[in-house]
């Protein structure tokens, strides 16, 4: 094939410039504030409580004129790690304190509400974390063969009963979604080994459970950064 001459060549490389896909806009959070959003807890609440003293101790510094820090807690504070109980008490006493919040529902608290509410069609939530979190809460799960139906309604009755004041309320007024700003935060789902950043999307469930990493995101204007907490990881 011959080589292209320099006019030919510019022509085709301004050809293919047509097509090509602009650079979308920076997204910014709103002006005047900072904001954090946190991963998948699943109750790690040894985490979480490391997560909530970082973020008081900065309060102040993360000021802005037009407000607090807000903080986003992204859901799925239930189920697989040890002490969700833990999780909720420290989320219904209104940590952190100095910052606005907002609380989203994760499939996990889904599941957790339609247990309580029809145990026999959410029985496989205990297979998904639930039997941990009835442990927490001091109930003990059916066996694994040979439940009767009276035995799952006796297990829902049990944890609605343990559920101490506030955390029903809670996991019933958890919000969907939130938008501030260009984002709009829901409910991930998928946990990663590492928490990134890219055009489509901002990745921050860093498997806290198992991995003993629970990350944060920073927001302040069109500037995303991460802050995590760690801890050996708990069986």
């Amino acid at each position: 094939m011959p080589p292209l001459d320099a006019g030919r060549y510019t022509k085709r490389m301004e050809l293919l410039r047509m097509f090509e896909r602009p650079a979308p806009p920076a997204a910014y959070f709103p002006a005047d504030r900072v904001g954090f959003a946190i991963g998948d807890i699943h109750g790690r609440a040894d985490l979480l409580a490391d997560m909530i003293a970082m973020l008081e101790a900065r309060a102040s510094e993360d000021t802005r004129a037009g407000g607090p820090p807000l903080v986003i807690f992204l859901g799925d504070y239930v189920d697989r790690g040890p002490d969700s109980k833990g999780v909720i008490d420290l989320l219904v006493a209104g940590r952190p304190f100095g910052c606005n919040r907002h609380y989203l529902k994760g499939n996990h608290e889904q599941s957790m509400l339609g247990f309580l509410d029809d145990p026999m069609a959410h029985r496989a939530w205990l297979l998904q974390g639930g039997a941990e979190t009835l442990l927490s809460y001091g109930v003990q799960p059916p066996p694994p063969v040979g439940a009767e139906e009276h035995d799952w309604i006796g297990v829902a009755q049990h944890l609605r009963a343990c559920l101490p004041a506030g955390h029903y309320e809670f996991l019933q007024g958890l919000e969907r979604y939130v938008e501030l700003g260009d984002y709009a935060f829901v409910h991930g789902h998928t946990p990663v080994d590492q928490p990134y950043a890219d055009s489509r999307r901002i990745a921050v469930d860093t498997g806290a459970y198992a991995s003993g990493i629970l990350t944060a995101a920073r927001f302040e204007g069109d500037q995303v950064s991460f802050l995590p907490v760690s801890r050996r990881p708990r069986s």
